[in-house]
């Protein structure tokens, strides 16, 4: 899950937030990735936004539990603490709470990933886009505002959506 398959607008979560390129940080299964500055020798959260168009019919805690294995796939062990469905605006999706460990890092570190999926011009697909942030427990209480209020931020980029031809 590496490309956003729908237009959206993204905004940094906050002015402490930078968006870097994936490639810089060693991030291949994502498009998106910003960087909160933290001070020097602290674990730097990471934001990171990918997705894919998958089967209509998928549910959401399929498509859950497929961020999970991408997640696993880059080397982390993660287990779910919390899962919650949510849905407003023409976006459904879900959001779960994660304790995950990344290779190199001492310590237990605090994921959200939030599942968002969009309908596509064909009834059989959806835009899946998962939007993930990464920190230590201390830093939780801080980004994890930080990264609600980038979530309630997120939309379609109207402007850059396929237009159906005239006539249709």
């Amino acid at each position: 899950m590496n490309t956003i398959p729908v237009p959206l607008t993204l905004e940094e979560p906050s002015r402490y937030w930078q968006a870097v390129t994936p490639e810089s940080v060693g991030v291949t299964s994502a498009e998106f990735v910003a960087l909160r500055w933290v001070p020097e020798g602290e674990y730097t959260p990471t934001l990171t936004v990918g997705g894919a168009v998958r089967p209509a019919d998928l549910p959401a805690e399929a498509l859950a539990d497929e961020a999970l294995e991408a997640f696993r796939a880059d080397g982390v062990t993660v287990s779910v603490v919390e899962r919650k469905p949510f849905g407003a605006e023409g976006i459904t999706g879900l959001m779960q709470l994660l304790d995950c460990v990344l290779p190199g890092t001492p310590d237990p570190l605090k994921a959200i990933q939030v599942i968002m999926s969009f309908a596509t011009d064909k009834p059989d697909e959806q835009a899946i886009v998962v939007h993930t942030v990464t920190c230590t427990a201390e830093q939780f209480p801080t980004v994890r505002p930080e990264f609600a209020s980038y979530i309630s931020a997120v939309r379609l980029d109207q402007e850059r959506l396929p237009q159906a031809p005239e006539g249709e």
